[in-house]
């Protein structure tokens, strides 16, 4: 039988029509529908990155947000291991300084909690041309630089579709307890990429895509975090002009 479908949202979303969803808006919006995601919050002066800190557990992360920077690192706007209140005092002092001599005033800074260790993983939805949206998984880290290995399925799933994307392919085994390790908790996974599968759905109208990487896989029983989540709202999207 043909899987149930998710009625879509009747009118368009609060983001529908922003360039991108950062990061801290992103985990808000999936955490609501049912993903776990790292605890952050906005910081606006170096006295607050401390307070945050402490608040969150150290070390901290401390990443700018912002709309028009969906990808941060390679700007150097991403800090990490941020271990007490001096360390994050001055890494907001940094973030601030770079963000000024991009020109990017305008974007916030997030403290976030720093991620357990577990098996990293890339999930994401897509809208392909043909096929509509498609829930993608694959190997995380330093594998997604080196293996070029995702899973994909059509939306909504059909039943055997998240036995399928988390029991082939190199991230089965990683799942699985590779070289040692504990096997990771694969139920948890499955129930997340449903929530994402989920989300994708109830918006498919306002949708191009979504993005978690890496979303971590804790041991057994510890369940899935997404430490990092971009969402793309979709470019051909009728968005109906406001009734006066």
């Amino acid at each position: 039988a043909p899987p149930a479908p998710v009625p879509s949202a009747p009118t368009p979303p609060p983001w529908a029509g922003r360039e991108t969803v950062h990061e801290h808006d992103a985990k808000g919006l999936l955490a609501a529908a049912g993903l776990s995601v790292t605890a952050g919050q906005l910081v606006a002066s170096a006295e607050e990155a401390r307070q945050a800190g402490q608040r969150l557990g150290w070390p901290v992360a401390m990443k700018a947000v912002d709309d028009a920077i969906p990808h941060r690192s390679e700007l150097g706007l991403v800090e990490l291991g941020l271990g007490d209140g001096d360390a994050a005092a001055a890494a907001w002092q940094r973030l601030r300084a770079r963000l000024a001599g991009q020109g990017r005033e305008a974007a916030a800074i997030v403290a976030q909690e720093m991620v357990p260790i577990g098996v990293e993983a890339i999930a994401g939805i897509a809208r392909d041309d043909d096929f509509g949206l498609v829930l993608a998984l694959g190997p995380g880290g330093v594998l997604a630089e080196l293996v070029d290995e995702v899973a994909v399925a059509c939306l909504p799933l059909r039943a055997g579709e998240l036995e399928r994307l988390t029991g082939s392919g190199r991230l089965a085994r990683l799942l699985a307890g590779f070289r040692g390790r504990e096997a990771a908790d694969i139920p948890a996974l499955q129930r997340a990429l449903t929530a994402l599968a989920d989300f994708a759905l109830a918006h498919e109208p306002w949708l191009d895509g979504i993005d978690l990487n890496p979303l971590l896989v804790l041991p057994q029983g510890q369940g899935v975090i997404a430490a990092d989540a971009l969402i793309v709202p979709r470019r051909k999207a009728a968005i109906p002009p406001a009734r006066i």
